[in-house]
């Protein structure tokens, strides 16, 4: 009865302590998972804005500008505030994919060969300097003139709206470059030019030469006083005009050279372009093909010498298919040819013939009018 009254009297105390521990454990749990939720949102947000931002950049264009009159250039010239103000500048900071927006004004190349673009880039030129598209380009008398006029003394002129520009090859004085823009592309690159006036590129003079260098159909110094396009890549114009560029001057012959044909006049006056070749809303005016070099001779040989050809393609000379589209090809003229020199008391050697093709010389019959 004892040992039953015992059992049935006894009572066990609970452990608060256990209790209390348990409840401290549920808590803190509760609150960790709450911490885990509000980081696992926390990296969700940051993860989205990274990932917003980078798409933003991703998706965006880069773009580097130029303005003539900026004082404080920075390079990568990604502003206005910062734009270069030489385009040359510009276009070496560009890679695949990007653009060059040059605003208004006179912007002369640095260098025999011209202003030389890059594959895949895109050039626009007609801004005011606080355009934020190119489409916000409206006013038709803001002008962006590339030019080839080194020294600075080419006899400038105005035609209608158009100021302080070369208009024809009879205007061109001293020193020029060679193009006003070169352009050695890659196969299956594009080049874009919107925009853009070319103007006062001078192919050079090569003088007497004791090989074959010298001869617009082989010398690229001779060949597209406005634009150079080797290579075979893709070349887009819109909305620009080609004016008073002039194609390199054939080699004079020399007797002492075994050469005593004058060479060749350079092709292209205003455009030489292997690359496939667009343009739209386009006027190439006032350009001509180079003449071709004197005849070279010896009076006591007896040897005449014969006036090299004129160049072709005093507008445009185009090797790959071109398409025109609402565009004029005017005023322009193939290459004169050199003169003939006496050799002796018998006639004097023939003149070159001039060059074919005063507007356009094309060499493949897949060629497109629009």
């Amino acid at each position: 009865m004892i040992f039953k009254d015992f059992r049935h009297h006894h009572t066990t105390t609970p452990n608060n302590n256990n209790n209390n521990t348990t409840t401290t454990n549920l808590a803190l749990i509760g609150i960790l998972a709450g911490v885990l939720q509000n980081m696992k949102k926390s990296i969700l947000i940051v993860l989205s804005i990274v990932f917003g931002i980078w798409h933003v950049y991703a998706d965006a264009t880069p773009i580097h500008y130029v303005a003539q009159c900026n004082q404080i250039p920075s390079a990568p010239y990604t502003s206005w505030a910062s734009a270069a103000s030489n385009v040359q500048d510009a276009i070496n900071e560009s890679i695949s994919g990007d653009q060059v927006w040059i605003a208004r004004g006179v912007y002369r190349t640095t260098n025999q060969t011209g202003f030389i673009a890059k594959d895949d880039i895109s050039i626009y030129g007609g801004f005011t300097g606080a355009e934020s598209s190119p489409s916000e380009r409206c006013d038709t008398n803001v002008l962006t003139i590339l030019s080839g006029d080194l020294d600075r003394n080419d006899l400038t002129n105005s035609l209608g709206f158009i100021q302080n520009i070369v208009t024809n090859t009879s205007a061109i004085v001293g020193k020029n470059s060679y193009h006003v823009l070169y352009w050695a592309s890659s196969s299956g690159a594009v080049c874009e030019l919107d925009g853009l006036y070319f103007s006062s590129g001078h192919g050079k003079n090569p003088g007497t030469c004791p090989l074959n260098i010298g001869d617009g159909a082989i010398d690229q110094d001779l060949q597209g006083g406005g634009i150079c396009a080797k290579g075979n890549g893709h070349l887009i114009l819109r909305n620009c005009m080609i004016l008073g560029n002039l194609a390199g001057t054939g080699r004079e012959g020399h007797y002492f050279y075994n050469k005593t044909t004058g060479g060749t006049g350079g092709y292209g006056g205003g455009i030489y372009s292997e690359a496939v070749l667009d343009l739209t809303n386009c006027t190439v005016s006032g350009n001509q093909a180079g003449f071709g070099g004197n005849g070279g001779a010896v009076y006591s040989s007896y040897r005449a010498g014969s006036g090299g050809s004129g160049g072709k393609g005093g507008g445009i000379y185009a090797v790959s298919k071109l398409t025109i589209k609402n565009s004029s090809v005017t005023w322009n003229a193939g290459g004169t040819g050199g003169n003939g020199n006496i050799g002796g008391p018998t006639p004097s050697g023939n003149g070159g013939m001039g060059g074919d093709g005063g507007g356009l010389y094309l060499i493949q019959a897949k060629n497109l009018w629009k």
